[in-house]
């Protein structure tokens, strides 16, 4: 019985041994739609934000070969003296999760991505203000059936709650 389903399932398949003709189709490869990028290393980090199909953080380099950093939604890139961050996080449904790496170059030459920590929901509106300040919103749920944000900032490696950021865009 297992071999009838085989063949049906090669049959309608479009398995061949003959070799591909010339002139045929071959799928396009898929539009990468870059959300955020910042020079680094060489080269650039680029950040893709698909909600909740995942997004994820990638490293170009000059030849423009890229490489996976990190497989999440990325919300911004900034750098200061301190180092180069990642913003990432989820809102969808019960999910509402957001995180902040530090990306680093190390010896062997691969580009990582290490925690710095975990913020109380998604961030959004990440902005660089000068003088090594990143403001940035944290959707941390809803009230009165509005979402609601807080206003954190981060300078150097250090995230505090502040009250530089602009009111939240309506999305």
């Amino acid at each position: 019985m297992h071999r009838i389903g085989l063949i049906v399932g090669l049959a309608f398949c479009g398995c061949s041994n003959e070799p591909e003709m010339a002139g045929s189709v071959t799928p396009k490869e898929q539009t990468l739609v870059i959300d955020h990028a910042l020079p680094a290393y060489g080269g650039r980090l680029l950040g893709i934000d698909r909600g909740e199909w995942g997004g994820s953080l990638l490293f170009e380099d000059e030849a423009g070969n890229r490489t996976s950093i990190l497989d999440e939604n990325v919300h911004g890139i900034v750098e200061n003296s301190a180092g180069i961050f990642a913003f990432t996080g989820l809102a969808h449904l019960q999910i509402n999760d957001g995180y902040i790496y530090v990306i680093t170059k190390e010896p062997d030459e691969r580009i990582y991505a290490t925690m710095l920590g975990k913020l109380p929901g998604s961030p959004s509106q990440v902005t660089p203000l000068g003088q090594g300040m990143t403001s940035f919103l944290v959707f941390t749920g809803f009230r009165d059936n509005a979402p609601y944000f807080e206003c954190y900032s981060l300078i150097g490696r250090v995230v505090a709650r502040s009250n530089h950021c602009s009111p939240p865009k309506n999305s």
